[in-house]
């Protein structure tokens, strides 16, 4: 079974956020981070087993395509874009600590990310 990234950009924040709902509902996906990139565009990062993040990716892709910027999709990513996507020396198959850096840097339990429903295993 093997790991993949995919991601997909919309013009607005409101389809990116309708993509997001329609990406998790559609296959069994994580959203890794779901975020502005600029005022108004809006992008979603996901992983998941190969056959489900694409799954996911068409099917937003499919009932948005107006609002849809670009998508991709990354299969068998080493393991190493884990780490650097969550800025720790752990990665997704592991515990992960992760920091956003905001706030004071120390890999401990962020406020950034306490405020975020998309990152796993904050401690």
């Amino acid at each position: 079974m093997k790991k993949a990234l995919a991601m997909v950009e919309y013009k607005t924040v409101s389809s990116g956020m309708q993509a997001a709902d329609i990406m998790v509902k559609t296959a069994d996906v994580e959203v890794i981070e779901a975020t502005t990139v600029c005022p108004g565009k809006y992008m979603v990062l996901i992983s998941g087993e190969l056959s489900a993040v694409r799954a996911a990716v068409e099917a937003a892709a499919a009932k948005l395509p107006d609002s849809l910027i670009d998508k991709f999709v990354l299969g068998n990513p080493h393991e190493s874009i884990f780490t650097a996507l969550y800025g720790t020396t752990d990665n997704i198959f592991g515990s992960i600590n992760y920091c956003c850096g905001r706030c004071c840097g120390k890999n401990i339990a962020c406020r950034f990310n306490r405020a975020s429903p998309f990152k796993r295993n904050v401690r």
